[in-house]
Parts: C-alpha cells; structure tokens; sequence
C-alpha cells in the first residue's frame, strides 16, 4: 500500500504509521474540512427549520406588532414557521441579551430599537451585552420621529420662540416623557443640551399618561411620537413646534425639522432594527437582509405600517450597522440624568 511520494518514492503505510504526528495532522485536517462542509451545507439548506424573532418587549405593543408582521412577511419569504417570543423586562435588554448569547445560525433573531441598541447604554450601567460587538445586524425595518409638543397655553408656536421663552423662565420648563431612557426622555435632554437651555424631565409610565398631562397643562412640553398624540394634535389641544427627525416626516410632513428652525445635524427616531447574534455566517445575514428588503419594498406593507405610525425603511447589513455605531457614539455624548 503507497499512501505519499517524496522524492518520487513511494513511501509505505508502514513509515506513515511509524509517525503519529502525521497521523494527527492529517486527522487534524480531515475534521477541519468535515466541520467546513458542514457548516456550508447548513448555510445553504438555510432555513431548514422554524426561525424564533425575539421581541424584548411585552405582547401588544408596537415592537410586538411589527415583530408579528415580520414573522409572517418573513414566513412567506424563506417558506419556514417564523416565531414571534416575548421576553420583556429591564428596558428591552433582558430579550436583546438572550439573542446576544443564543448560537449565531440565523434561527434565533431580535427585533432591535434604538433603546435596546442606542441607548440603553448610556442611560443604564452594566448592560449585559455590546450593542456594536455582540449582534450582527440585518436590516433598520422602521422608524418614527419624535414632536417637539406644548401645551396651547405655552406662548411659542415653533422652536425659537420656545427656546427664547425657556431662556426667560425663572424656573426650568417641564417635559414630560413615557419614562426613563424612553427615546422621549433622551430626545429632550439633547435638545436642551443644543439649545443651551435648563429644561426638568418629568417621567411618566408610558406615553399615554403623558400625553394626558400635557394636554390638562399639568407639564407644558413633551417629546412624543405622532401616533400617541396625534388624537389631540388634530383636537387642537396640543400643538407641534417642530420633528426630530432629519428630514420631514411623512406622518407629519407639514411641520417643519429642528434642522430647518436653526439646529445642525439633529436627529432623533424611535427605530426598528432586525438582528442576530454576533458570528451568524455572512451568507445568511445577507439572504435575511434580502428577504426583509423585498417585502418592505411593497407598498401595502408600507401603507400598513404608515397606519402604525412608522416610516418604512429597510436597508443593508453594513448601513444598519453603520447606524447603530452611530447612536451609540451619539448618546454616550448627552449628559442623560439618570
């Protein structure tokens, strides 16, 4: 039996056996290549089974809403049952952390937000997972953008007059928020911060009871989003100054950015993020990015999610994680009371 040539002699099974060190390079090699062709044959029977969304937050509310309309559109894409599992708690990290720790093989994501992947980093200390180093990022689903609101008996009807007016006060101006760390609560401490003035966060337990404050004139501002105050918007009992976003939102198209009233650069949304867990094989990332790209791209999807208050957007792995990076970088920069 002649397994190698050197030197064009065959060398015998008997001087091979005589070095174990060959033995186990080659051992060594053969497992490396099964574990190789293994893994791509996973990648390209991909998804061979039912796929898990994590929402890190409770059944019934946005995030839960868009995660169960992404499980279906994703469903009918790939030809798998795609789950929808809340596990809610500690802001959105509790779930973000579970997916962040679960096998990178592309069965179980996480329905991101710019709190779980933005902020919670500089508003809370020991987060359990890197936004940046322990997610690979798929596609930015959705996004929303903050109003700056008043109360009508507040004497500004646009940013300026606002800022001129809290320059004056002999106390700082109260905003309301749906509560600590909300993308409310951040959005104005760095307006305040921009603009130079002193304004007072009152936290409230969800957007709803904030808004209603606001309109009984218990606080005289709040940073909301247009879909939890757009009843009293359209009442006339409370009037926008301005959007957060960079650009005009299609929600509220006639009222004008922070950009527009003299600030640079600002801007502020709530966002929607699908992720999966850090090493998730590139292949995959790319073929989920794709699919959820595809779907967002048709215009009753896009109508249905404008009916929730969401702008639809769907973008690549490398802006989504170019994005994240940035709001991270952003928020560690506000002084965010905690």
């Amino acid at each position: 039996m002649t397994l190698f040539k050197k030197g064009g002699q065959p060398r015998a099974a008997s001087t091979f056996i005589g070095h174990p060190g060959l033995w186990r390079t080659s051992l060594a090699t053969l497992f490396v290549s099964s574990v190789l062709l293994g893994s791509a044959a996973a990648q390209d029977a991909y998804p061979s089974k039912a796929i898990t969304i994590v929402s890190p937050f409770s059944a019934g509310g946005g995030t839960d809403f868009l995660a169960r309309l992404l499980a279906s559109e994703l469903g009918k894409a790939t030809g798998r049952t795609v789950l929808v599992e809340n596990r809610p708690g500690a802001n959105g990290m509790i779930g973000s952390d579970y997916v962040a720790k679960a096998r990178p093989d592309g069965y179980t994501l996480v329905l991101g937000t710019v709190g779980t992947h933005g902020i919670n980093q500089a508003v809370y200390d020991n987060v359990p997972y890197d936004t940046v180093k322990d997610f690979s990022p798929i596609s930015l689903i959705a996004r929303t953008p903050m109003l700056v609101l008043a109360n009508p008996s507040v004497k500004a009807n646009n940013v300026g007059e606002l800022i001129e007016l809290a320059k004056h006060q002999s106390a700082p101006m109260i905003f309301s928020s749906a509560g600590v760390g909300s993308v409310g609560h951040v959005a104005g401490e760095l307006f305040a911060q921009e603009a130079g003035i002193e304004l007072l966060h009152a936290p409230y337990k969800g957007a709803a009871p904030a808004a209603i404050d606001l309109v009984g004139g218990q606080v005289p501002l709040m940073f909301g989003t247009p879909v939890s105050t757009a009843t009293y918007v359209s009442a006339g009992k409370v009037k926008i100054l301005g959007v957060t976003s960079a650009h005009r939102s299609r929600l509220v198209p006639d009222v004008p950015t922070l950009n527009e009233q003299g600030f640079k650069d600002f801007d502020v949304s709530t966002w929607y993020g699908l992720l999966a867990p850090a090493g998730t094989p590139p292949p995959i990332v790319q073929l989920l990015a794709q699919k959820t790209r595809t779907f967002l791209a048709d215009p009753l999807i896009q109508q249905q999610l404008l009916q929730q208050g969401l702008e639809t957007v769907g973008n690549s792995p490398e802006e989504f994680s170019e994005l994240i990076r940035a709001e991270v970088n952003k928020w560690a920069k506000v002084s965010i009371p905690k």
